[in-house]
């Protein structure tokens, strides 16, 4: 069948499929029409003076921006290590930033665009600053009033085309910023989303004992999160996505979602998510319209070793751990504090297929390093990894949070070793092992329910 006589409808889908649809513009002026539409669905800018360059090209043809329904904001070059782009400190002049500014700013000619991610980069330092090639949450704050300004203006000049309804943010700080999700700039842009995408970055983290695990903002902003992007926008997303590229919701900052009410929530994702109450996710068992949740590197901790002071200050709950004998798997410090949590994926998977009636469709993904899916979570995959568990141990540089080795096995204190011995056994922790069969039995029944559902 010649493709000439096809349906229009089947031809654009065709085409959309190609990996490089602006190769067959050359056809016939309908398919250049078509690929127009596919090629330029997505348009990207650089702070650099080339990406405002193109950005502008782009902008400057009427054909192109009819095609534009997506659009990613960078603020810096992702090509280049240092930031070289239109970066600034609070102590420069804007010149530089002003090119950047006037591009942004023309998102108000866009009559068909619907989402726009902003994107920085993934070195930051907290409160106490950094070295001056990272980029400062000054700039970060700067860069997303600046969006948002140029989103707020295109509602107000034009209210019968399109509205943005999908915000992605990555890399965004975790450093509270009260004064922006009070103001009325972000309560204009936020009160027409149903689609947030958040992947949170916490300080970079480095090798040296540089003590970031004490950082004020890894105990703050999780309730600032809940409290200023979450519950405002709780009655209206239908879709959200929350990654964090440190494991979160634990320790030093605890995330339970109490009160989180999602009436209208069909999508959930997840990344990262440490697990280590049996109520932690009761949020998400609360959302009975969800027909979509996805964990991706998402772990149950069972053994944590953490200073006994900190459990205080950091407001954790321990009603559901096993505090164990000082000297454990060999931790003898005096402010040694060592727990264990009995819950797993067993006993998670139940609680999914028992309490959410709607959902059809769960993935459960581990990548082997950082979450590689917060841009593409439908292509996430599941599969019952025995990496599913890891430990917290607050002693360990860079990261205290120790992932599961080969097959499962769990290196926490003297729990696995390389004892010498002739007589005696290397002690070997492995959860995987261990909850094996009830987890994949609950895991099967779990995704056979989803697919019955359908």
């Amino acid at each position: 069948m010649s493709l000439s006589i096809l349906p229009i409808e089947l031809v654009s889908r065709i085409i959309s499929s190609l990996q490089r649809p602006h190769q067959v513009r050359a056809v016939c002026r309908q398919w250049n029409s078509l690929a127009i539409k596919h090629a330029f669905h997505t348009a990207t800018l650089v702070p650099t003076e080339a990406g405002c360059r193109k950005w502008n090209a782009i902008m400057d043809t009427s054909q192109l921006k009819t095609a534009i329904r997506t659009v990613i904001i960078y603020s810096h070059d992702p090509d280049t290590v240092e930031h070289n782009g239109f970066d600034w400190c609070e102590d420069e002049e804007d010149d530089n930033y002003t090119p950047f500014k006037e591009a942004v700013s023309r998102i108000k000619e866009l009559d068909l665009v619907s989402k726009v991610s902003i994107r920085f980069s993934e070195e930051s330092y907290g409160a106490q600053g950094g070295y001056c090639e990272v980029e400062t949450k000054e700039a970060r704050e700067k860069t997303i009033i600046t969006v948002f300004e140029a989103i707020k203006t295109r509602a107000e000049e034009k209210p019968d085309e399109s509205t943005i309804h999908a915000l992605s943010l990555k890399n965004l700080q975790n450093f509270p910023l009260p004064d922006f999700t009070t103001s009325e700039l972000f309560k204009a842009v936020t009160k027409d989303i149903d689609e947030l995408h958040l992947d949170i970055k916490e300080e970079h983290n480095s090798h040296g004992p540089d003590h970031d695990i004490y950082l004020p903002e890894l105990v703050e902003f999780t309730p600032y999160l809940q409290g200023h992007w979450l519950g405002p926008l709780s009655g209206q997303l239908t879709t959200l996505s929350l990654y964090f590229t440190e494991f979160w919701g634990t320790m030093p900052g605890t995330f339970h979602g109490h009160g989180l009410d999602f009436p209208r929530l069909q999508t959930l994702n997840l990344g990262q998510l440490a697990i280590s109450h049996h109520d932690h996710l009761d949020w998400v068992l609360r959302q009975k319209t969800l027909k979509t949740l996805r964990f991706e590197r998402c772990v149950i901790c069972p053994y944590i070793r953490t200073e006994s002071d900190k459990i205080g200050e950091w407001g954790i709950p321990t009603d559901d751990w096993e505090e164990l004998p000082r000297g454990s798997f060999g931790f003898d410090m005096d402010d040694d504090a060592i727990y264990y949590f009995p819950g797993t994926w067993e006993s998670v998977f139940d609680k999914i297929r028992t309490n959410l009636p709607q959902l059809v469709d769960f993935q459960f993904s581990w990548a082997r390093w950082t979450p590689v899916m917060f841009d593409d979570q439908k292509h996430m995959g599941t599969d019952l990894s025995s990496s599913r568990y890891l430990v917290f141990d607050i002693g360990l540089l860079p990261s205290r949070w120790i992932e599961a080795e080969y097959e499962g096995v769990l290196s926490f204190g003297e729990a696995v070793d390389d004892d010498n011995s002739e007589t005696e056994e290397p002690k070997e922790l492995n959860r995987h092992k261990e909850t094996l069969a009830g987890d994949q039995r609950a895991f099967e029944e779990l995704l056979k329910a989803t697919y019955q559902r359908q």
